[in-house]
């Protein structure tokens, strides 16, 4: 069984991102009616992911307060990372993070003011907002999040058999793929759940 085990520290204050280093532990291990006695876990450093983010569009941008909440969440595609600790914004509009395991992650980066909405986020030129980024030994230095004002909306009406509007429906999009999207590890940016 494959077993993760990771040690950061907690961040002082709403944008800060702990500079202590990131240790995490990962190997699998066969385990029978024997005790194991000896063994020995290599462990590594996390890689932290920075960047800056963009906000593009003629909507009111937000306030220096906002950014400051900002949060950038990275959740593992395998589901073995654990709960990771988020990613922050600076003033400056540049992405921290604290290290994290060896892995692919999803992100998610809540819109910090009304109107706004993440577009895209890019690694140097690949978009890693679909397919998830992909963490190794290395820092990640060139994540660029772009938030844009253009949305695209969907309406419509929700119906029972007996023609009459359901007020209490939930309303859930995902890709027309959705073999594909299971298998892909179910990327939360790639759905919604709205109600009526």
């Amino acid at each position: 069984s494959g077993t993760t085990a990771i040690s950061t520290a907690r961040p002082q204050g709403a944008a800060a991102v702990s500079l202590d280093p990131t240790l995490y532990a990962e190997m699998d291990l066969a385990v029978g009616d024997d005790d194991l006695a000896g063994l020995n876990v290599p462990v590594h450093v996390g890689a932290r992911i920075s960047g800056t983010v963009v906000f593009r569009g003629v909507a009111t941008p937000p306030t220096a307060q906002q950014i400051a909440r900002m949060s950038i969440n990275f959740r593992s595609v395998g589901g073995t990372g654990g709960i990771l600790t988020p990613g922050r914004v600076d003033a400056d509009m540049k992405i921290r993070t604290p290290g994290y395991p060896a892995g692919r992650y999803f992100l998610t980066a809540p819109s910090p003011a009304p109107g706004w909405s993440l577009a895209s986020a890019t690694e140097g030129a690949r978009d890693v907002s679909r397919s998830g980024i992909e963490l190794g030994d290395t820092d990640v230095t060139n994540l660029v999040l772009t938030f844009s004002d253009e949305r695209t909306e969907l309406t419509g009406t929700v119906r029972t058999r007996a023609s009459t509007g359901d007020q209490d429906a939930v309303v859930l999009a995902v890709p027309s793929d959705l073999r594909g999207w299971v298998t892909g590890g179910m990327n939360p940016r790639l759905s919604t759940t709205v109600r009526t």
